[in-house]
């Protein structure tokens, strides 16, 4: 499911930046366009991994080890991007007060 969904997004993104007209991207349409994907593959992530614990509650306590993973994997994904995105918007605000 995860493959799908992150082939269906890299297939949309892909069609969208080569419809565009224009050659140069700023640095804030890069970064949304960035934010957008990554944040569909957490979204397909947080699915597949809430998925993957209802389906190993039935099953033994050890089955559930791989879907807590995939959502700590997910958390960390949404964290790092975060931190990215504060970083980049301060180094821009710096960039433009010089």
């Amino acid at each position: 499911m995860i493959a799908l969904a992150v082939f269906d997004v890299a297939k949309y993104f892909i069609e969208e930046e080569f419809s565009k007209v224009s050659g140069n991207q700023t640095l804030n349409e890069a970064r949304v366009s960035l934010m957008k994907f990554v944040s569909s593959i957490s979204i397909a992530l947080f699915v597949e991994g809430l998925v993957g614990v209802f389906e190993a509650s039935d099953k033994a306590p050890s089955s559930i080890l791989y879907p807590a993973v995939l959502i700590l994997v997910a958390t960390a994904v949404v964290l790092t991007m975060g931190i990215y995105q504060r970083m980049s918007v301060n180094a821009e605000k710096e960039k433009a007060s010089l």
